[in-house]
């Protein structure tokens, strides 16, 4: 079952991505006729007047609109990084170009989020890198875990921010990054990764993936930035630059897309979701998950080639989520540097002490509870983290059988063709808790239920065999679109 070896006729497909992309695009014309239809009935402090566009636009997701702006407010503090990488290049200016680099993100730090939350990263800065001396993994695991709860506390808001909420929002966020950095570069130094005070505050404060992301481990960190000659200016490539372009085509299109389909506002009221119908409510489920992605396609993209630039081999940005029907690919290519961090510090050490089925399933249990722990401890990132971790079980599961002789025998008595039909009409049942697991989510426990109840448990035959075989389709094209990546 890991691996479909069969094929489909070039008639047979057409079908597949003609109903999948059919459905698609009828179910967004259907939220963009409710997105107008229900304005009346929205929050008005959802919305504010368009600037390019004549249409209000939805500001109601306050993730894109915090970050967004952040980006965008740090494109001369990126420059001024890479003049410094660019300009002190030498090994005897090392030092000196690390320093001015620190202050760079360190000014930034105080322009955003005051000096008072300055000084409490400084603090995390300086106390992790003097635990990693232990190299102690416990302790470094306990420190980590017990102050990723801080951003949680309502004391530690109104010490640093008052009552400024989205400041407190801002500096959480960012916190857990330099928590999850912090705990990487703990470990890598206790592995044996060479390191230095200078090292660790090159890393810890480098200026393009500190707000935003993506997450780097510090040993691939370490093998890109200490490369002199791949921090040079000649280095700037017309592909960088169109890598840069095409992130910021992607902001306007996600800006654009804000003024006429308001799936962030309607989902801030349940009762009107849970009027919606079907192929409404499909729109809704599938612009919150191509939004979600887009939103990382820019700030892990621009944020990402930024780093690229400057000679460090950041992860790329998420492949589109339409594309994809089972969870290890998921978890695997939209947040690669998540990702990442879970195998080299949580799966793979489980696995090693005994290989077992048993300590695999065991590994994958702690990874999604370190998940779960640090997006926050609420109810919906409970179920989705729950959700999550028993997809991955079960095509784990999958996998084992798909490797025994009974399955390789049944395999080559089904037929060329009939092999891949039939592994998914298996994967589609797993594929509809993937969708609803990531509604949660997006949308928060109770709207959550909502989808759950109508793709899991509408048992009407009609809606039923219908919904079957759209999924059906969507399983189709991402399989077909995994074997040309592939190839």
């Amino acid at each position: 079952m890991a691996l479909v070896r069969g094929n489909c006729g070039i008639v047979e497909k057409t079908v597949y991505f003609g109903v999948w992309i059919g459905s698609i695009l009828y179910s967004c014309i259907s939220l963009l006729a409710i997105s107008k239809k229900l304005r009346p009935l929205l929050n008005n402090e959802d919305f504010e007047e368009g600037r390019l566009l004549k249409e209000e636009k939805d500001v109601s997701d306050l993730e894109w609109e915090y970050w967004s702006k952040t980006v965008l407010r740090l494109t001369l503090p990126f420059t001024l990084h890479l003049l410094i990488s660019f300009t002190m290049n030498h090994k005897s200016q090392e030092k000196i170009a690390i320093a001015l680099r620190v202050f760079v993100t360190l000014a930034c730090v105080c322009m955003i989020f005051g000096i008072l939350a300055s000084f409490f990263i400084i603090l995390k800065c300086l106390t992790m890198f003097l635990i990693s001396k232990t190299k102690c993994k416990s302790l470094i695991w306990f420190v980590c875990l017990s102050t990723l709860f801080i951003g949680r506390f309502e004391t530690a808001k109104q010490f640093l921010f008052g009552n400024d909420d989205l400041a407190w929002y801002g500096f959480s966020v960012t916190y857990s990054w330099c928590n999850m950095k912090a705990l990487s570069y703990g470990l890598d130094v206790s592995n044996g990764v060479n390191t230095s005070l200078f090292n660790f505050l090159k890393y810890f404060f480098y200026l393009p993936i500190f707000f935003c992301g993506p997450v780097i481990t510090y040993e691939s960190f370490q093998i890109g930035s200490n490369d002199p000659k791949k921090n040079q200016l000649q280095n700037i490539r017309w592909w960088n630059i169109l890598q840069i372009s095409r992130y910021v085509f992607w902001y306007i299109v996600s800006e654009a897309v804000l003024h006429y389909f308001y799936f962030n506002a309607i989902q801030q009221e349940a009762f009107l979701v849970g009027k919606l119908g079907r192929w409404e409510l499909a729109g809704l489920g599938y612009a919150m998950g191509q939004f979600f992605q887009m939103k990382y396609v820019f700030f892990y993209g621009l944020c990402g080639e930024i780093a690229r630039i400057d000679g460090v081999n950041a992860p790329p940005p998420p492949i589109c989520i339409g594309r994809v029907h089972l969870y290890s690919h998921m978890w695997r290519y939209f947040d690669r540097g998540l990702h990442s961090i879970l195998v080299k510090y949580i799966y793979v050490p489980i696995v090693k002490l005994n290989p077992s089925n048993f300590m695999k399933i065991a590994g994958s249990v702690l990874s999604f509870g370190y998940v779960f722990l640090w997006h926050g401890p609420y109810d919906f990132v409970l179920v989705w983290s729950i959700l999550n971790c028993l997809g991955i079980i079960v095509e784990m599961i999958a996998r084992k059988i798909g490797k025994t002789n009974s399955y390789k025998e049944f395999e080559m008595n089904l037929g060329y063709s009939h092999r891949r039909r039939f592994v998914v009409l298996l994967s589609v049942p797993l594929f509809a808790v993937s969708m609803v697991s990531n509604f949660y989510f997006f949308f928060g426990l109770k709207i959550g239920n909502i989808f759950a109840k109508r793709i899991l448990f509408d048992f009407d035959i009609f809606r039923l065999l219908l919904r079957y075989l759209i999924f059906y389709c969507g399983c189709q094209v991402s399989m077909e679109l995994s074997s040309i990546g592939t190839s």
